[in-house]
């Protein structure tokens, strides 16, 4: 059976379509010309922007937890095809796929949405009227761009939603292109918005096509007070350059996640196994393709539970998950690059004692003789890092300080304390527990930034010095 599904979604395109079919799914995908998205552009900033004035902040963010209530749902007709196109065109399994979008939309109840901006904007009520602030003695409002453009990702299904809510919720119409090789979940999205509310499907643009048609990203840049970058550091430099110095850009550009286990955590067999299994959920669950997932361990010696131990438990927990999260089918690039990897691996043990390659199914973890930073391809792969004490690691990671974000510490709360102060100094922007990396909030200060704040402007009235 093949399932067809559009790839784009824009209100105002009436042009030429075509079919791109991968697996038992075909992309309807449109030609597009800058005459097109100009188009686009102006229909977001005059209907798309006098629509999304028509509501308050906690009816969208009502709306937007409706949707996400939908895409929790495994028993949809719609659920059912996206996850099947999406797996079909990334590689990713579909309960893999399944499950991230489920874990994504759990995310974003409207209870959520308003904190977040509570977080961020001290009351998402500003974007709706003038509201007195204590600390200026007058009162202020919060206004979004007239229109927002975005760079979205495909690493992880089901995120490209994110941009929309915030640009939406400050009510800013937004366009955006969509990942080249995941168009999917985000058509899907702002469709289930509308089958809640109709208007709000005129304030967004999804436009697909193939990176590097410069026409293009200036048409959709250009008219775009704010522009939302995700992808590599190639990338987003790349986009930078086009977009110029003189507009306001959000990037969230390439990170690492990383995992410190102190002795807490391995003070007998059972602790260590359950520890294993948290660890191994967070690697599994977007297939380590999210910048939340974990790469690298560094894990205490002298622990009741040995490193090299903890290590085989570790692969025994990422083995197990393999019928609940089935590992991606690799590419033939990625399947050369991993057997590379593996085999390197077993030369080296082969040389040192204290290192050792365990490789099992779809697991790969490589015990090193001695702790440093390196990243690993992202297949389930972990490299565990000894160390007399966690604060012996902070050294070696200063100098990738810039990709630095989600880091997991199981150990006592004083020692995440002391870490934390460190970690953050560095740059680190989300420390928790192992086994909780892979489910950040919506009220979590994406990469140390406030995601609502970054968008808007401020109006104040002072009337009185």
């Amino acid at each position: 059976m093949i399932i067809k599904i559009k790839g784009f979604h824009i209100p105002t395109f009436q042009g030429e379509t075509y079919s791109r079919r991968i697996g038992s799914t075909e992309v309807i995908l449109p030609r597009l010309s800058a005459d097109d998205i100009s188009r686009a552009c102006d229909h977001l900033m005059d209907k798309g922007r006098d629509i999304l004035q028509r509501y308050t902040t906690d009816q969208l963010a009502e709306i937007f937890g409706m949707a996400a209530d939908f895409w929790q749902q495994d028993d949809t007709d719609q659920k059912a095809e996206v996850v099947v196109a999406i797996s079909d065109l990334t590689g990713l399994s579909r309960l893999v796929v399944c499950s991230s979008i489920t874990v994504e939309q759990g995310n974003s109840a409207s209870r959520d949405i308003l904190a977040a901006m509570d977080r961020d904007l001290g009351s998402h009520r500003c974007l709706d009227h003038f509201w007195f602030d204590p600390h200026l003695a007058g009162q202020t409002r919060a206004f979004g761009p007239r229109l927002t453009s975005a760079v979205l990702t495909a690493n992880v299904p089901g995120l490209s939603y994110l941009p929309m809510v915030r640009a939406l919720m400050v009510k800013s119409p937004l366009i955006a292109k969509l990942a080249s090789n995941e168009p999917i979940f985000g058509p899907a999205w702002i469709k289930s918005v509308a089958a809640i509310e109709p208007p709000l499907a005129e304030a967004v643009a999804l436009c697909h096509w193939q990176g590097g048609n410069e026409a293009l990203q200036k048409a959709m840049f250009d008219p775009a007070e704010v522009a939302i970058l995700y992808g590599g550091e190639a990338t987003c430099r790349s986009l930078r350059q086009a977009i110029g110095p003189h507009k306001k850009i959000i990037e969230h550009g390439h990170k690492i996640g990383l995992l410190m286990v102190g002795r807490e955590g391995l003070r007998d067999q059972e602790s260590a196994r359950e520890l294993a299994r948290r660890i191994a959920l967070d690697v599994a669950m977007f297939d380590q393709r999210a910048c939340v997932a974990p790469q690298i361990v560094y894990v205490e010696r002298d622990g009741a539970v040995s490193t090299l131990e903890f290590t085989r438990f570790v692969e025994d927990a990422l083995i197990e998950l393999e019928g609940k999260l089935p590992p991606s089918s690799l590419s033939v690039d990625s399947g050369a690059s991993l057997a590379m990897a593996r085999n390197v691996a077993l030369f080296e043990a082969a040389q040192h004692q204290e290192m050792e390659l365990f490789a099992r199914s779809s697991a790969t973890l490589i015990h090193e003789k001695e702790a440093h930073f390196d990243t690993v391809l992202p297949t389930r792969f972990l490299r565990v890092c000894p160390v007399q004490e966690l604060a012996d690691a902070l050294p070696l990671l200063q100098p990738f300080s810039t990709y630095l974000q989600n880091v997991g510490i199981e150990a006592d709360q004083t020692r995440i304390n002391t870490l934390a102060a460190e970690l953050g100094a560095m740059g680190v922007s989300r420390i928790t527990r192992p086994g909780l990396m892979h489910r950040p909030t919506m009220r979590w200060k994406h990469d140390g930034t406030a995601p609502f704040s970054d968008l808007v402007r401020w109006t104040d009235i002072e009337l009185e010095v």
